[in-house]
């Protein structure tokens, strides 16, 4: 005899929890490598501590330029990593603006090399000028530790600028 609307062919309510259970199992496996971008909350209602399950971050340093003036202004400075790699980086900063950037904690020395502001010419160009401040070398341990903000102040007008530098 054959099946009246498919009453023979319906799965089971036992094959019906048996597939979800798996569906379910799977998607939590194809999370688990991913866990870092689950919200913890999640993690802590399934009685999973989020604090064990996601990864730490390094540390890092950032550097800060705070431009007070009414031009464009840069600091460079020259990193030194521990393995012995050197680089330089250049924040600019526009007219009354900040920039921001971060580096790993593998620098073990930073030296600003130079902070200049472009002044507006009176005949619509731009002119550079160095501005004197802060020249030492700052040394990790000594002068800073990782997770530290070091901030570079440019203030003043034309030919008359300042520069501090701190670290917070």
């Amino acid at each position: 005899m054959l099946p009246i609307r498919g009453d023979s062919c319906r799965p089971s309510w036992w094959a019906t929890a048996a597939r979800r259970s798996w569906l379910l199992l799977l998607a939590l496996g194809l999370t688990a490598g991913c866990a870092s971008s689950l919200n913890p909350s999640f993690l802590t209602s399934l009685g999973i501590s989020p604090i064990n399950s996601l990864s730490a971050q390094p540390g890092s340093i950032v550097l800060v330029l705070i431009n007070r003036t009414a031009f464009l202004a840069e600091m460079r400075v020259r990193l030194f990593e521990e393995e012995g790699y050197q680089s330089v980086s250049r924040l600019t900063a526009g007219a009354n603006e900040f920039f921001a950037t971060a580096h790993d904690c593998e620098i073990s020395q930073m030296t600003i090399e130079g902070v200049a502001v472009w002044v507006t010419t009176d005949a619509g160009g731009t002119q550079e000028e160095a501005v004197v401040g802060f020249t030492a070398a700052l040394t990790s341990g000594l002068n800073y530790t990782c997770g530290r903000v070091i901030v570079g102040t440019v203030s003043g007008t034309a030919q008359n600028f300042e520069f501090d530098l701190r670290v917070e």
